[in-house]
């Protein structure tokens, strides 16, 4: 699925590259970010510069032509969505950093207004479930302002608790991550800068500056620039289990 300018999503058969299916009846603006579940019944999610978070039904052969559900929560532009593979809880982020989530099926909110005051703003996010205990996990990258230190900070929630963070990974000594990618056990990190780092979350109490193991950047990175995307081919087994 593509999304475009044209407030359009485009689904494409990747065995021929042709268009098979055109969602027009969505969005008022631009189409930023796209997410697919991969459980029983699939689901697309897509954000958009409306400010609006719709899910899609799939069928066996097509996307149903009017969203399943609409989740307007967002407070500016969406600039990420993500759903955990078993479609049951989305999460969205905004170009002012902050962000939401929602049970997808009900439509509501997980977060009440305190719990979304906790938790810091952030320039990335990811979504993801505890292969071990299917826990839901929400991991961030908090934007060089929010904290008092002003370092980039990457940390990973437990959604049934936003109280805190459970697990801690490091800090970049510089610059802005533009990019997460975890399993929740280690994490990867690229920044506006052109910088990538890597390091793994730890369960200790307070966070730990980098140099001390828990980040490290790469310096055979070949950019001079911020960098927009990036992926991670292997992963590891697990995340560690959460502390009580």
């Amino acid at each position: 699925a593509v999304g475009s300018w044209d407030c359009s999503i485009y689904v494409v058969a990747l065995e021929t590259g042709r268009i098979v299916q055109q969602l027009t009846c969505g969005h008022d603006d631009a189409v930023s970010s796209l997410a697919l579940s991969s459980g029983r019944a699939p689901l697309l999610v897509s954000g958009s510069w409306d400010g609006c978070v719709k899910v899609w039904a799939m069928s066996e052969t097509a996307f149903a032509p009017t969203p399943l559900n609409c989740l307007a929560d967002i407070e500016s532009e969406v600039k990420q969505v993500h759903v955990t593979s078993d479609g049951s809880i989305c999460a969205a982020l905004s170009s002012n950093g902050s962000c939401s989530m929602w049970d997808v099926r009900s439509g509501c909110s997980m977060m009440d207004t305190r719990e979304k005051s906790r938790v810091p703003r952030a320039s990335t996010v990811q979504l993801l479930s505890s292969t071990s205990t299917h826990t839901p996990l929400l991991a961030l990258a908090t934007l060089d302002d929010a904290l008092d230190d002003a370092c980039c900070a990457v940390q990973l929630w437990d959604v049934r608790h936003m109280r805190k963070p459970c697990v801690l990974g490091g800090q970049l000594a510089r610059g802005q991550a533009s990019v997460l990618k975890t399993d929740g056990l280690s994490w990867v990190a690229a920044t506006t800068l052109g910088e990538v780092w890597t390091g793994f979350f730890s369960t200790d109490s307070c966070l730990l500056p980098a140099g001390e193991g828990v980040a490290v950047k790469h310096d055979s990175a070949p950019h001079g620039d911020a960098i927009s995307c990036l992926d991670v081919v292997c992963v590891t087994a697990s995340p560690p289990p959460l502390p009580a």
